[in-house]
Protein backbone atom coordinates (compact mmCIF):
# COMPACT_ATOMS: atom_id res chain seq x y z
CA UNK A 1 0.00 0.00 0.00
CA UNK A 2 1.04 3.44 -0.56
CA UNK A 3 -1.56 5.84 0.74
CA UNK A 4 1.11 7.53 3.47
CA UNK A 5 2.47 9.29 -0.39
CA UNK A 6 -0.79 10.26 -1.55
CA UNK A 7 -1.34 12.50 1.72
CA UNK A 8 -4.98 10.79 2.06
CA UNK A 9 -6.45 9.14 5.04
CA UNK A 10 -8.41 5.57 5.07
CA UNK A 11 -11.77 7.44 4.63
CA UNK A 12 -10.20 9.94 1.59
CA UNK A 13 -9.05 6.94 -0.03
CA UNK A 14 -11.53 4.12 0.12
CA UNK A 15 -14.02 7.62 -1.08
CA UNK A 16 -11.70 8.12 -4.35
CA UNK A 17 -11.54 3.85 -5.20
CA UNK A 18 -15.13 3.44 -4.08
CA UNK A 19 -14.40 1.34 -1.39
CA UNK A 20 -15.27 1.58 2.00
CA UNK A 21 -12.83 2.71 4.76
CA UNK A 22 -13.26 -0.75 6.35
CA UNK A 23 -11.73 -2.37 3.00
CA UNK A 24 -8.86 -0.30 2.81
CA UNK A 25 -8.38 -0.70 6.43
CA UNK A 26 -8.12 -4.83 5.37
CA UNK A 27 -5.99 -3.72 2.53
CA UNK A 28 -3.27 -1.76 4.93
CA UNK A 29 -3.21 -5.16 7.42
CA UNK A 30 -3.04 -7.25 4.45
CA UNK A 31 -6.75 -9.27 5.79
CA UNK A 32 -7.24 -8.82 1.90
CA UNK A 33 -5.34 -7.41 -1.48
CA UNK A 34 -6.98 -3.92 -2.94
CA UNK A 35 -8.65 -4.43 -6.33
CA UNK A 36 -6.59 -3.38 -9.34
CA UNK A 37 -9.20 -1.94 -10.83
CA UNK A 38 -9.99 0.18 -7.78
CA UNK A 39 -6.87 1.52 -7.71
CA UNK A 40 -6.37 2.24 -11.20
CA UNK A 41 -9.76 4.48 -10.57
CA UNK A 42 -8.01 5.81 -7.58
CA UNK A 43 -4.60 7.15 -9.17
CA UNK A 44 -6.95 8.83 -12.40
CA UNK A 45 -8.99 10.75 -9.56
CA UNK A 46 -5.98 11.51 -7.71
CA UNK A 47 -3.69 12.32 -11.20
CA UNK A 48 -0.56 9.80 -10.09
CA UNK A 49 1.02 6.98 -12.16
CA UNK A 50 -1.29 4.15 -12.45
CA UNK A 51 1.50 1.60 -12.78
CA UNK A 52 3.16 3.19 -9.45
CA UNK A 53 -0.09 2.50 -7.57
CA UNK A 54 -1.00 -1.11 -8.91
CA UNK A 55 2.83 -2.29 -9.73
CA UNK A 56 5.26 -0.18 -8.12
CA UNK A 57 6.63 0.35 -11.58
CA UNK A 58 8.20 4.02 -12.04
CA UNK A 59 7.73 7.05 -10.22
CA UNK A 60 4.62 8.27 -8.42
CA UNK A 61 4.21 11.73 -9.37
CA UNK A 62 5.51 12.92 -12.65
CA UNK A 63 8.11 16.06 -12.35
CA UNK A 64 7.33 19.65 -12.34
CA UNK A 65 3.41 19.13 -11.57
CA UNK A 66 2.86 17.67 -15.23
CA UNK A 67 -0.60 15.44 -14.77
CA UNK A 68 -2.02 12.67 -17.57
CA UNK A 69 0.56 12.35 -19.96
CA UNK A 70 0.95 9.95 -22.31
CA UNK A 71 3.89 8.18 -20.70
CA UNK A 72 1.18 8.02 -17.52
CA UNK A 73 -1.51 6.22 -19.48
CA UNK A 74 0.39 4.76 -22.94
CA UNK A 75 -2.31 6.71 -25.03
CA UNK A 76 -2.55 10.08 -27.05
CA UNK A 77 -2.72 13.25 -25.38
CA UNK A 78 -5.49 14.23 -27.02
CA UNK A 79 -7.46 11.14 -25.60
CA UNK A 80 -7.02 12.58 -22.22
CA UNK A 81 -10.47 14.33 -21.91
CA UNK A 82 -12.69 13.53 -24.76
CA UNK A 83 -16.79 13.24 -25.74
CA UNK A 84 -15.99 10.03 -27.80
CA UNK A 85 -16.06 6.85 -26.11
CA UNK A 86 -16.09 3.12 -26.79
CA UNK A 87 -18.95 0.78 -26.35
CA UNK A 88 -17.69 -1.92 -25.02
CA UNK A 89 -19.23 -5.25 -23.06
CA UNK A 90 -20.17 -5.76 -19.80
CA UNK A 91 -17.77 -8.25 -19.17
CA UNK A 92 -14.68 -6.02 -20.77
CA UNK A 93 -15.34 -3.11 -18.21
CA UNK A 94 -14.31 -5.67 -15.82
CA UNK A 95 -11.22 -4.77 -16.90
CA UNK A 96 -10.75 -1.66 -18.99
CA UNK A 97 -8.82 1.79 -18.38
CA UNK A 98 -7.24 4.59 -20.14
CA UNK A 99 -4.53 2.58 -21.47
CA UNK A 100 -6.80 0.52 -23.06
CA UNK A 101 -8.15 3.30 -25.24
CA UNK A 102 -5.87 2.86 -28.23
CA UNK A 103 -8.41 -0.06 -28.74
CA UNK A 104 -11.15 2.39 -29.55
CA UNK A 105 -10.26 2.63 -33.07
CA UNK A 106 -11.73 -0.54 -33.93
CA UNK A 107 -15.07 0.28 -31.69
CA UNK A 108 -18.21 1.62 -32.61
CA UNK A 109 -17.95 5.21 -30.94
CA UNK A 110 -20.77 7.04 -28.72
CA UNK A 111 -20.67 10.76 -29.03
CA UNK A 112 -21.28 12.69 -25.84
CA UNK A 113 -22.51 16.01 -24.79
CA UNK A 114 -19.96 16.46 -22.32
CA UNK A 115 -15.92 15.74 -21.84
CA UNK A 116 -15.40 12.67 -19.91
CA UNK A 117 -12.19 11.68 -18.55
CA UNK A 118 -9.81 9.31 -20.21
CA UNK A 119 -10.24 5.65 -19.55
CA UNK A 120 -14.69 6.17 -20.29
CA UNK A 121 -16.70 4.14 -21.68
CA UNK A 122 -20.04 3.42 -22.53
CA UNK A 123 -22.56 0.08 -21.88
CA UNK A 124 -25.93 -0.76 -23.53
CA UNK A 125 -27.84 -1.34 -20.07
CA UNK A 126 -29.83 -4.77 -20.28
CA UNK A 127 -32.57 -5.97 -18.59
CA UNK A 128 -35.70 -3.32 -17.08
CA UNK A 129 -34.17 -2.97 -13.15
CA UNK A 130 -33.28 0.70 -13.78
CA UNK A 131 -36.65 1.03 -15.64
CA UNK A 132 -38.89 3.66 -13.16
CA UNK A 133 -42.17 4.26 -13.34
CA UNK A 134 -41.92 7.94 -13.10
CA UNK A 135 -38.72 10.48 -13.45
CA UNK A 136 -35.43 9.08 -14.31
CA UNK A 137 -35.22 5.68 -16.16
CA UNK A 138 -32.50 3.75 -17.79
CA UNK A 139 -34.60 1.39 -20.09
CA UNK A 140 -33.59 -1.82 -21.74
CA UNK A 141 -30.66 -0.89 -24.76
CA UNK A 142 -30.20 3.08 -23.23
CA UNK A 143 -26.38 3.66 -23.82
CA UNK A 144 -24.98 4.76 -20.42
CA UNK A 145 -21.71 7.31 -20.50
CA UNK A 146 -19.76 6.29 -17.72
CA UNK A 147 -16.53 7.94 -16.15
CA UNK A 148 -14.02 5.93 -13.65
CA UNK A 149 -12.11 8.83 -12.37
CA UNK A 150 -15.49 10.46 -10.94
CA UNK A 151 -16.44 10.88 -7.43
CA UNK A 152 -19.39 7.86 -6.12
CA UNK A 153 -21.76 9.95 -3.72
CA UNK A 154 -24.64 9.33 -2.09
CA UNK A 155 -27.46 8.95 -5.27
CA UNK A 156 -25.13 8.80 -7.89
CA UNK A 157 -25.84 5.72 -10.66
CA UNK A 158 -23.04 3.19 -10.78
CA UNK A 159 -21.55 0.76 -12.42
CA UNK A 160 -19.98 -1.68 -9.25
CA UNK A 161 -18.72 -4.86 -8.73
CA UNK A 162 -21.35 -5.29 -5.48
CA UNK A 163 -18.97 -8.60 -3.70
CA UNK A 164 -15.36 -7.84 -5.72
CA UNK A 165 -16.17 -10.75 -7.98
CA UNK A 166 -16.19 -10.90 -11.67
CA UNK A 167 -20.26 -9.90 -12.16
CA UNK A 168 -21.19 -6.02 -12.55
CA UNK A 169 -24.33 -4.56 -12.17
CA UNK A 170 -25.61 -0.86 -12.52
CA UNK A 171 -28.04 0.61 -9.91
CA UNK A 172 -28.58 3.54 -7.91
CA UNK A 173 -25.57 4.14 -4.61
CA UNK A 174 -27.47 5.13 -1.23
CA UNK A 175 -25.67 5.72 1.54
CA UNK A 176 -27.29 5.83 4.99
CA UNK A 177 -25.39 5.99 8.21
CA UNK A 178 -22.22 4.84 6.85
CA UNK A 179 -24.07 1.68 5.53
CA UNK A 180 -24.25 1.56 1.26
CA UNK A 181 -27.27 -0.35 -0.76
CA UNK A 182 -27.86 -0.58 -4.10
CA UNK A 183 -31.43 0.69 -5.63
CA UNK A 184 -32.91 0.02 -8.70
CA UNK A 185 -35.40 2.37 -9.99
CA UNK A 186 -37.96 -0.32 -10.58
CA UNK A 187 -39.83 -1.02 -7.62
CA UNK A 188 -40.60 -5.12 -8.45
CA UNK A 189 -36.63 -5.11 -7.60
CA UNK A 190 -35.32 -5.12 -3.77
CA UNK A 191 -32.78 -3.03 -2.38
CA UNK A 192 -29.85 -4.75 -1.18
CA UNK A 193 -27.19 -3.54 1.10
CA UNK A 194 -23.73 -4.29 -0.08
CA UNK A 195 -19.93 -4.38 1.97
CA UNK A 196 -17.12 -3.34 1.78
CA UNK A 197 -15.77 -5.89 -0.84
CA UNK A 198 -17.88 -3.55 -3.44
CA UNK A 199 -16.02 -1.61 -5.95
CA UNK A 200 -17.68 1.12 -8.02
CA UNK A 201 -15.91 1.11 -11.55
CA UNK A 202 -17.50 4.44 -12.59
CA UNK A 203 -20.48 6.76 -12.17
CA UNK A 204 -22.94 7.38 -15.23
CA UNK A 205 -22.60 11.30 -16.31
CA UNK A 206 -25.17 10.91 -19.06
CA UNK A 207 -27.42 8.52 -20.94
CA UNK A 208 -28.53 7.99 -24.72
CA UNK A 209 -31.82 6.92 -26.22
CA UNK A 210 -32.95 6.55 -29.71
CA UNK A 211 -36.58 6.63 -30.53
CA UNK A 212 -36.76 5.07 -33.49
Amino acid sequence: MRKVLLDVNQVEFGRFAGVTKQAVSNWERGVSVPDRHALRALARSKRISADWLTDGIGEPFLPSGIFETADMYNIDPSAQVRNELPLISWTEALSWDAARMSEAADRTLVRASRPFSSGSFALSVTGDAMEAPAGTSFPNGAIICVDPAMEAKDGSYVVIRPDGGEALTFKQLVVDAGRRYLKPLNPRYPITEIGDCAVVVGVIRQMILDFS
